[in-house]
């Protein structure tokens, strides 16, 4: 489905610039979850200072306003009028996301926008993730409305490895395939993937080395204590089943356990990351003769 704000936690902040001071002044702030209908209302007072011709002047007036969020807008209507002067940069911001529904807003763009005056509302604009919204200035008793599309992006999937291959049992000093053709590596969103394969001791290989194989899985790190494969899941998936691809071999001479932790990454996130236990079983060692001037031992 495509990402909405219906169900979203969103935040409505009226903000008023204030000349003698240099500041902007919070008058409203309240969240609501967005639903169908008018999610904000009510009556505003601002005190400041506004701009009259070129001198500063103090007010103390209000206003009335309703506030909107639907699926994927940003709507607001005032009515100023009763106002003698504009309340100095007036501002509605509506702060989302807090519930992650949605992953982030790449764009906002005015619908319709309409003032009962000279005056026109400035085009929307993004602060990070905040719809800010700014209604032409009210003096000389403007009224007026606007409504802002956003452009969402859904939240990130994690990928996943999608199973658990069991423990390997591998050969002191060769070259031993592990198999972890038990994965089922998928994402959500289709991105490319990179899976990490770390070994705490010995090194981790692929019999292609290092570069990009026949199915679009680029390996790097070929032989060294964590390996990489990047490609899209059902490369990676097709690069695993073939038992064969991944070695481990341990340290010389090196009978201790290793472990082997797999992690997905889809470029933003890491999924949950899953370890193979990887159990050595020695080989016997041909013995060697040291000499030490004429005392000879075994």
């Amino acid at each position: 489905m495509p990402a909405s704000l219906l169900g979203e936690s969103v935040t409505l902040t009226i903000t008023h610039y204030d000349f003698s001071t240099g500041q902007r002044i919070q008058i409203y702030q309240a969240t609501e979850t967005v639903v169908s209908g008018a999610e904000f209302s009510g009556t505003v007072n601002y005190v400041g200072s506004t701009m009259v011709g070129s001198e500063t002047w103090t007010r103390n007036e209000t206003f009335y306003f309703t506030a909107d969020v639907s699926s994927n807008q940003f709507a607001y209507t005032y009515d100023g009028s009763a106002n003698t002067y504009a309340p100095s940069g007036l501002r509605f911001t509506f702060s989302s996301l807090a519930d992650e529904s949605v992953g982030s807003i790449s764009s906002v763009t005015e619908v319709s926008g309409t003032d009962d005056g000279v005056f026109s509302s400035p085009a929307p604009y993004l602060s990070g993730n905040d719809v800010v919204m700014t209604p032409a200035p009210m003096g000389g008793g403007v009224s007026g409305s606007q409504v802002a599309q956003a452009t969402l992006v859904e939240p990130n999937s994690p990928p996943s490895l999608g199973g658990t291959p069991a423990n390997a049992t591998v050969t002191e000093d060769v070259a031993t395939s592990v198999n972890l053709s038990a994965y089922a590596v998928s994402d959500a969103d289709g991105d490319q993937l990179t899976l990490t394969l770390a070994v705490n001791r010995g090194s981790i290989a692929a019999t292609d080395g290092n570069g990009t194989t026949a199915e679009g899985v680029t390996i790097a790190g070929s032989g060294t204590t964590s390996m990489t494969l990047r490609g899209s899941a059902t490369a990676l998936n097709a690069f695993l089943d073939d038992t064969s691809r991944v070695l481990f071999t341990t340290a010389a001479n090196d009978t201790a356990p290793a472990t082997l932790t797999v992690t997905p990454n889809d470029g933003l996130v890491n999924g949950t990351a899953d370890t193979v236990t990887l159990n050595v079983t020695p080989v016997n060692d041909e013995p060697t003769l040291t000499a030490t001037g004429s005392d000879p031992t075994f």
